[in-house]
């Protein structure tokens, strides 16, 4: 049971159940419903989870070449392809089945949209193209725009924000990773930023997302004239990681700085998930 667990990729169910659950807090404020909170946050985990079970799936013979995945337990055989492909499809249908039964129509459809991009798009397209990142990191900022809609019952500028403030999150985010881990990304020939066009361009790249992820941040703060909550531990984070992304272009250990912008990178998304929570 414990395999099965794992191939869910709990680290980023986790990850994406916070940010939803932020985005589902400042839009509901004090009026906090707590069955559509529950059924919101199960079930866009649950579809998260069954996506991210097919795309190990997916990836089996990609994990063999990599130090990071090659233990999992799909290409190990220690769990088959057609249970785990039945183990993903029963998470999705009864994820998407709560959000349809439970939230509302446009929180469904926004929940399927991201689990297709994740599955038909973001991991194919990763073998092919080194525009992949970009599909992933759409996919990956569903999960507050779920978490607001399944609130709002709507599509609007601040839910274009969130989606916009996570896309260029994970953009840096993922980027770093592509450095520190870059000769597992080689021996995998996965064409991600920093195999195909080299570090320099990457942390060029790394560096406008972080200069957009502000932007939007302020942005978000216009819209909705946030507090001193939201604006005081925004601003500060936000100068961090602006001035991390911009020390990649005077750093010789290339590894070391990527580390260590992923780790902030982290502290940014708890920081961004409590100061709209709160705010």
């Amino acid at each position: 049971m414990k395999e099965y667990y794992r191939l869910t990729k709990p680290g980023m169910v986790y990850g994406n159940a916070m940010t939803a659950l932020a985005a589902f807090v400042f839009a509901a404020g004090v009026a906090v419903s707590f069955p559509l909170l529950v059924a919101t946050i199960l079930g866009l985990s649950l579809s998260i989870a069954g996506a991210c079970v097919v795309n190990n799936v997916m990836d089996r013979d990609i994990d063999v070449h990599m130090k990071r995945t090659q233990g999992r337990a799909i290409p190990n055989g220690r769990i088959p392809v057609r249970g785990a492909l039945i183990f993903g499809a029963v998470l999705i249908v009864i994820g998407l089945g709560s959000l349809y039964f439970f939230t509302n129509l446009l929180t469904f459809l926004i929940t399927l949209l991201g689990v297709f991009a994740y599955i038909a798009l973001y991991t194919p397209a990763k073998r092919l193209t080194v525009h992949s990142t970009i599909i992933g990191a759409a996919a990956g900022a569903v999960p507050p725009v779920v978490g607001y809609v399944a609130v709002m019952n709507v599509l609007n500028e601040t839910a274009v924000l969130l989606f916009i403030i996570l896309v260029c999150w994970q953009m840096t985010h993922f980027f770093a990773i592509a450095i520190f881990r870059l000769e597992d990304y080689r021996n995998a020939k996965l064409p991600v930023m920093p195999v195909s066009m080299g570090i320099l361009p990457t942390k060029v790249l790394m560096f406008v997302h972080a200069v957009l992820f502000a932007v939007a941040v302020y942005a978000l703060y216009l819209v909705n004239t946030l507090g001193l909550i939201y604006t005081i531990p925004m601003t500060i984070l936000t100068i961090g990681w602006v001035s991390i992304a911009g020390a990649g272009f005077f750093v010789q250990n290339d590894a070391r700085w990527a580390r260590k912008t992923f780790f902030y990178s982290l502290i940014l998304l708890v920081g961004f998930s409590l100061a709209i929570a709160l705010s």
